[in-house]
């Protein structure tokens, strides 16, 4: 029988080498220098006497930050690492809540922010992914608004889980507005933006979340119209008493687009989109005398807005006069919406067209062609001579769909 070899023999010098690894053994004990450095088992080891003393790279001492006593030790092994055992209670107590938040911001820095800016507004781009969430940082109600709509943005990419991501947005809604109004109560130019920022969530967020109705009917596409209109009316409530005193701050990119100068109607050729105003003017002009003057002056004015509106959106494309635009009208037109008048429904027809500039967002939820197709049955109810001047608007609704 061959003898057994010791994997340690004498070198010529006097070291002891290790034969499986053809390294020199510096002889610590209880493990060799080379082996606990390259965190190996060494077959020179022989178990440590109780009077002998550990080598420092032996064992370590891992503080976490939790009382113990005496401290956890773990010693270095090959693919194996012994961590102390940590108590349930010292966890955080909601971890699921944690990674759903962790989820949400990194699918909002990742996604969602691209779909909030104008294109190719870069000083936009970086309110958003870098402004907004250090801003969200300092007041909670804001950082539940962020996790709001980043909710409602996967809700519409991840259909099969839309009723969990639309419960997780109300939620976060219903929790940021409690914030958002004690923030109210309380304005100064500190919390300015934050606030604005907040108001601009939720209008967008009531684009592609319905708004309850009675005896639980679906939502028209009026009425969601009618409630994003309050929600836009609130917005120079925000504003207004601190718009002279203070500066904007990270919110004045999102003004700087109505600073532009608009091009003129005879800087800009006319459009598709500009070619059907002419045809409101002449109704208004032909009800002029059973509406009287007043109200005239109600539809030209809004007439005059669409049509620099349909133009500032074929040469700038931007998305911010679009939105806004229910808020640059006046409140006279909403409230003729609300009383069902042909005109005012008219008129909003055609914002239903404008709207479709941003057909292509997701938050936009097909709000453009719904307005189109609600409120041209509410035209039809009148009259058929009036369901005739809504003609070009469906059109355009169907061309856009035959090109989706």
């Amino acid at each position: 029988m061959v003898p057994r070899r010791n994997p340690h023999t004498k070198s010529r010098n006097g070291c002891i080498t290790c034969k499986t690894r053809r390294v020199k053994c510096d002889e610590q004990r209880p493990i060799c220098g080379n082996c606990s450095f390259g965190l190996r088992n060494c077959s020179y080891q022989h178990p440590q006497s109780s009077t002998s003393t550990q080598h420092p790279t032996a064992t370590a001492t891992l503080d976490l930050g939790f009382a113990s006593s005496p401290p956890h030790e773990f010693s270095y092994q090959p693919n194996q690492l012994s961590l102390p055992a940590v108590s349930s209670a010292i966890r955080d107590p909601d971890r699921a809540r944690r990674r759903e938040e962790l989820y949400l911001m990194h699918y909002y820095s990742t996604f969602t922010v691209h779909t909030l800016k104008n294109n190719g507004q870069d000083n936009e781009l970086h309110l958003w992914q870098i402004d907004f969430p250090r801003e969200a940082l300092k007041h909670e109600y804001l950082m539940d608004g962020l996790l709001m709509l980043t909710s409602l943005h996967l809700a519409h990419v991840e259909p099969s889980s839309r009723g969990k991501h639309i419960a997780t947005a109300m939620r976060y809604q219903s929790a940021g507005l409690v914030g958002f109004r004690e923030a109210l109560e309380n304005m100064d130019a500190e919390n300015l933006s934050a606030v604005f920022l907040f108001a601009t969530l939720v209008v967008v967020a009531a684009f592609t979340l319905p708004p309850a109705t009675t005896h639980g009917a679906s939502a028209t596409a009026t009425d969601r119209l009618i409630s994003i209109i309050e929600l836009l009316r609130g917005v120079p409530l925000v504003i207004d008493p601190f718009w002279e005193r203070v500066d904007l701050g990270i919110i004045k990119p999102l003004f700087q687009t109505f600073e532009t100068p608009s091009p003129s109607s005879e800087s800009t050729p006319a459009s598709d989109s500009t070619r059907a105003t002419p045809i409101l003017r002449e109704r208004v002009d032909h009800i002029g005398k059973y509406v009287g003057p007043e109200r005239c002056r109600v539809y030209h004015s809004a007439i005059n807005h669409l049509d620099k509106s349909f133009r500032e959106s074929e040469v700038h494309d931007t998305m911010a006069h679009i939105v806004a635009w229910p808020l640059t009208v006046g409140s006279e037109l909403a409230t003729l919406l609300q009383q069902a008048d042909p005109m005012a429904q008219l008129i909003w027809i055609h914002y239903g067209v404008l709207f479709l500039h941003v057909q292509d967002r997701w938050w936009a939820n097909d709000f453009g062609s719904s307005l189109v197709q609600d409120l041209s049955k509410a035209v039809r109810s009148v009259d058929e001579d009036w369901y005739t001047l809504t003609q070009w608007a469906r059109d355009q609704v169907d061309k856009m769909k035959s090109t989706a």
